[in-house]
């Protein structure tokens, strides 16, 4: 919702002028396309920076697709986009865009809500820890092994 902490660090990026690709739960879909729409309409003067996309993740099971695919193809077919920060020069003169994901924001908690304190069990723990802390750690794993155009190399 526009008062996390993630919707901060996206108006944060692109008023930075970074360009923003969101990932999402499929039930928070609706919710991130609202944002999504709230943010164009207030800037449709702006043509850059720009809310790229945004895509469905669970981070349980998501995380190997979502970088050796899903943003490798968003990125591919964003060829609307240049800047000096991410356009070059061919040797035959012509200018291409060239996308590269230059940071990564992990703003993910979750806690199931629905079971009161005195009935969580060790397999409700372990979803909060792997979905809110061990999802960081495999996330810079798929970076690592993420094609090495896809990165600048400060990332």
């Amino acid at each position: 919702n526009q008062r996390s902490i993630a919707w901060a660090c996206v108006e944060r990026l692109l008023n930075s002028q970074y360009h923003v690709i969101l990932t999402h739960q499929d039930r928070f879909r609706d919710k991130v396309q609202s944002l999504i729409d709230q943010h164009h309409n207030h800037h449709k003067e702006r043509a850059t920076p720009k809310i790229l996309g945004h895509l469905n993740c669970d981070v349980t099971t998501d995380l190997p697709l979502l970088f050796s695919e899903q943003i490798p193809e968003l990125l591919h077919h964003t060829t609307d986009l240049s800047s000096p920060s991410h356009s070059n020069d061919d040797n035959d003169g012509t200018s291409t865009a060239e996308m590269m994901i230059h940071t990564i924001v992990h703003s993910i908690a979750y806690g199931n809500l629905q079971k009161p304190l005195k009935d969580v069990d060790w397999n409700t723990y372990q979803t909060a820890q792997h979905v809110s802390a061990f999802s960081l750690l495999e996330t810079a794993q798929c970076v690592v092994a993420a094609p090495n155009d896809l990165f600048a190399d400060h990332v």
